[in-house]
Order: C-alpha cells, then structure tokens, then sequence
C-alpha cells in the first residue's frame, strides 16, 4: 500500500512541478520541464481548453494558468479514488505529493549549493522554481546568521517534515 501511494505521489508531483516551472517562469530551454510538458500534455490540452472556456465567464483573471494546479487536484482525487478507494486520501496524497516535491526540492538546491553547481543546470533550476514560491517569504522572516549563513532551508525541512508525518498514511 505505501508503495502504491508513493507511486502515485510521483505521478502527481510531476503536475506539480509543471505548475511551479510555469509560477516561477522558469521553462524556456529547461529540458526537464519540456520532457514533463511532452508527457503530460495529452491530459492537459483537454483540460486547459475547459479552464480557458471558464476563465472567459469570471471577471477575476489569474496572474497564472491553474492548468497543471487543476490537473494535480484531479490526479489526486482519480488516483486516490481508485487506487486508495477513499476521498481523504485523495486529499492526503495531494498535499503528500506537494510536501515531498518540496523536501526534494530543498535537497537538490543544498547539494547545489555545497557543490557549487552551476545556477544554469536544468535539475537546480526545476527545484529552485519549485521551492521559490515560500522560501523567499522565509528568507525574509529569517536572515542570514551572522550574515552569510542561511538556516531558511533547515527550518524548511523541518516545516516539512512536521507536516509530512500529519499528512502520512
């Protein structure tokens, strides 16, 4: 069962990431983003052709497309549905995926940066896009300890962590 669920914590992930690479505007040339678009898109023409329909009817405008979000939401409810046969799993699994993706995307942007690894590497610029949208409000909460050292991805992990064993099967 728990293998089950991280299977399908990974292929709602990916929606995920598509989502935060489209927030951040990090996707023109990043071959990982365009590989995840290539796969997806089967499942994402239909229904962003269905999200524009509707954004025409609301007055309000998004500064971003809901697409890949929606999309999440709805692997998560499919998927949990039928694989976990429960509605508050469908839940857990969206917020699971989205808590994991973040973990893995702290890691990634650490190792990088012990690794001095260039900012232009495909992988370092999918994790920072997807970590971007909360760190930097964190960072602004937390400075840097005595200027130079950042603790915001410590204290990150251990939001996340807190939350990972909430949301857990």
């Amino acid at each position: 069962m728990a293998l089950l669920f991280q299977l399908c914590e990974i292929v709602v992930a990916i929606f995920f990431v598509l989502f935060h690479c489209e927030l951040e505007r990090r996707i023109f040339g990043n071959p990982i983003y365009l590989k995840l678009q290539e796969i997806t898109e089967p499942l994402l023409k239909p229904l962003r052709q269905l999200v524009k329909r509707i954004q025409r009817q609301i007055p309000y405008k998004l500064p971003f497309d809901p697409t890949t979000l929606l999309a999440a939401f709805l692997m998560s409810i499919i998927l949990g549905l039928i694989v976990l046969h429960s509605p508050l799993f469908a839940l857990r699994l969206f917020v699971a995926s989205w808590l994991a993706l973040q973990f893995c995307a702290i890691l990634v942007s650490v190792l990088a940066s012990w690794l001095q690894t260039p900012p232009q590497q495909p992988l370092l610029q999918t994790a920072e896009a997807c970590q971007n949208c909360y760190m930097r409000y964190l960072r602004q909460l937390i400075p840097p300890l005595g200027g130079i050292l950042d603790v915001t991805p410590v204290i990150a992990l251990m939001l996340i962590s807190v939350f990972q064993q909430i949301f857990s099967l």
